[in-house]
């Protein structure tokens, strides 16, 4: 039998930070092989924006709940509204706005539906603007503040042919790889404690996924004075 309560994300990247994240800010999340939500990949955003691919998952036997978190790129409310547009001939009262809380719904007959859209529900943006914040110190942090003005300069000054839409991409991956191990993908970074699983800008997330899925309250997890170290040992 699947999982009862599964979460849909756009990527394998979004799939490894928010399964990290759980794993370290609830207790037993992970217990032997079994998740107390699965968390799957959809691909991308346009398999995901489809209305077979929405009805399929909707009809899984014995789902309870299906959350799903989207990057809002470059335009959140459109990205909202096709989301909206999709669901809305199974959740009828799904609201015009998105809460800036996320998206928590129920309909008769239907599973208990989620929706979060990276960042923040609010700003355009994407995973990589949610982990800024997951930077240690990372509003004084001067080796992060380096990071980014040196992605900005390579492609002002150098000609870096990164789209302008994915700056927030070029500088986290920056950072990362001037760690004392290099280039950790997001999910490795979060387990190692280069990423601050425990930041408190992380805590409305959270927050609303712990809702979502009617998970036990944060177990903080514990704070080593390593933990703040880049890269490890």
């Amino acid at each position: 039998m699947s999982n009862p309560k599964q979460l849909i994300v756009e990527g394998d990247d979004d799939l490894s930070v928010i399964s990290n994240l759980a794993e370290k800010n609830i207790d037993n999340f992970k217990n032997d092989r079994n998740y107390l939500v699965e968390i799957k990949s959809g691909g991308s955003v346009k398999k995901i924006l489809d209305k077979k691919f929405i009805r399929i998952e909707l009809r899984q036997a014995d789902l309870e709940t299906i959350g799903f978190v989207l990057d809002a790129d470059e335009k959140p409310r459109l990205r909202w509204e096709s989301f909206r547009d999709l669901l809305r001939e199974h959740y009828p009262k799904i609201p015009n706005d998105l809460p800036n809380e996320g998206l928590i719904i129920t309909a008769e007959g239907k599973p208990r539906l989620g929706f979060w859209l990276m960042p923040d529900c609010q700003s355009a943006g994407m995973l990589e603007n949610f982990l800024h914040c997951l930077v240690p110190g990372h509003e004084k942090d001067r080796l992060w503040q380096y990071a980014k003005a040196t992605a900005e300069a390579a492609k002002k000054t150098h000609g870096a042919p990164y789209k302008d839409v994915h700056l927030a991409k070029a500088e986290i991956h920056t950072w990362l790889a001037w760690q004392r191990e290099p280039g950790k993908r997001f999910g490795a970074a979060l387990a190692a404690r280069i990423l601050d699983p425990d930041a408190k800008t992380e805590q409305p997330f959270l927050k609303w996924f712990k809702k979502l899925f009617d998970l036990p309250k944060a177990a903080r997890s514990a704070r080593p004075e390593a933990q703040r170290r880049r890269g490890g040992a």
